[in-house]
């Protein structure tokens, strides 16, 4: 199943599709007396897209059909405006998702800006080719957007994340013959959706062939890669003993001002291969858990310290606001803190709150806020984003960082939620 939640109804989970083929979707959480909408087409594991606009574009998975498999390209938007419970609405025949055969299990699917216009990117499926579609003009159909250089290897359980507004690193993922067994590939690409004309970057390599990882944007907009295997797409069956010196219970750290790999020395106390989840919490840790295993799925958790929290160093201190809050889009707020001695502000970023699901969270955003000017001690004033297409409608972790060396250190975050209107 796809997870999203609803930022413009924070009681309303929407789930698009579940494990039955022909189910045409659930909702968890729905407020009494307020029976949820179905989705148009039973989906498995379809992606779900938070839009600029606070609704949800649903697309891709598959369903039974007289018990013969096809894949759902008509991709259906949930609105959550139309009361009482939000609901669906079909898109144009124009819509219909390109290219032919599979598409592909929780395909990347992203919200970007294009020549200043909302669209939706799409990457997916054994293709390596990337469209784009924009949501105010869907009969307009589906535009290739990158004629060259596309990420090698197949997509299948690879990862991707949009680490700044508009830019993409897809990573991993498998369909590589080594060793006379389909497995995974150790290239990571990266692409530039803000550019008139998109071209993959020339693939950088991981420190390990990895499918079934979790790519978790870090408070300071670097990029933790955890888990994963290198053969199995289940995560169940052995590994080839040509790669049994990979130590998939380490992670590695991709940074993208220098576009390098950085293997870490900390190992998780279990392999966490398929369905193991990885969710940055406001204190600048990373929460990881489950994943299959052949003895079973380890019901453990444990936390990972990233680098800037590493040596127990001294953190700002957010002390106002002291609770969670809103601001509406290009508007203002006051920011209070305290720094350790000798310390000033370096910078103050956004992260949007995760939901991952097989790997994927696919409305992760890093924004950094860079609009801010000192207006007493300490305190601050703070333009909130000004595009809903580079931070969407929804809940974000606050994190103000300290000029501390080699590593800015955070603050503990605060909850903010960016809203549409004036809160």
């Amino acid at each position: 199943m796809s997870i999203r939640f609803d930022p413009m109804a924070p009681a309303r989970t929407c789930l698009g599709g579940n494990g039955a083929c022909d189910d045409p979707g659930e909702w968890w959480n729905t407020p009494p007396n307020e029976p949820p909408p179905s989705l148009l087409y039973g989906r498995w594991y379809p992606s779900t897209t938070g839009m600029h606009d606070g609704r949800v574009f649903i697309t891709s998975g598959s369903d039974l059909v007289g018990g013969i498999l096809v894949w759902r390209r008509q991709p259906e938007i949930y609105d959550p405006s139309v009361p009482p419970s939000g609901a669906i609405v079909q898109t144009p025949a124009q819509a219909l998702m390109p290219g032919g055969g599979d598409l592909g299990y929780y395909p990347y699917v992203f919200i970007f800006r294009h020549a200043g216009i909302p669209a939706i990117f799409w990457l997916g499926g054994h293709n390596v080719e990337a469209y784009r579609i924009y949501p105010g003009d869907l009969s307009a159909g589906w535009t290739r957007i990158s004629s060259g250089n596309e990420p090698p290897a197949g997509l299948r359980q690879g990862s991707a994340v949009m680490y700044l507004p508009g830019k993409v690193m897809k990573s991993g993922g498998g369909n590589v013959t080594i060793n006379g067994h389909v497995g995974a590939t150790n290239l990571a690409s990266t692409v530039d959706l803000n550019q008139t004309n998109p071209v993959w970057s020339t693939p950088t390599t991981m420190n390990y062939r990895r499918k079934n990882h979790t790519l978790v944007l870090l408070a300071d907009g670097t990029v933790l890669c955890r888990g994963g295997n290198f053969i199995s797409d289940q995560g169940l069956e052995p590994e080839d003993p040509l790669y049994d010196h990979y130590d998939y219970r380490k992670s590695e750290i991709w940074d993208p001002a220098t576009n390098t790999w950085h293997l870490q020395d900390a190992a998780m106390a279990q392999y966490r291969r398929y369905h193991s989840i990885g969710l940055l919490l406001k204190t600048g840790e990373v929460f990881v858990g489950g994943g299959n295993w052949p003895e079973g799925a380890p019901p453990t958790y444990q936390r990972f310290t990233p680098h800037y929290l590493q040596g127990n160093p001294t953190r700002p201190v957010i002390t106002s606001p002291s609770v969670p809050f809103s601001v509406a889009y290009s508007g203002y707020f006051n920011v209070t803190m305290t720094f350790a001695q000798g310390k000033s502000i370096s910078k103050i970023a956004l992260v949007r709150l995760g939901s991952v699901t097989h790997g994927l969270d696919q409305n992760q955003r890093y924004v950094p806020l860079t609009n801010f000017t000192q207006i007493a001690q300490n305190t601050f004033r703070v333009q909130a984003p000004t595009s809903s297409t580079d931070a969407p409608p929804g809940n974000y972790y606050l994190f103000v960082f300290d000029d501390s060396t080699p590593h800015n250190v955070p603050s503990v975050a605060q909850y903010v939620k960016i809203t549409s209107v004036t809160p």
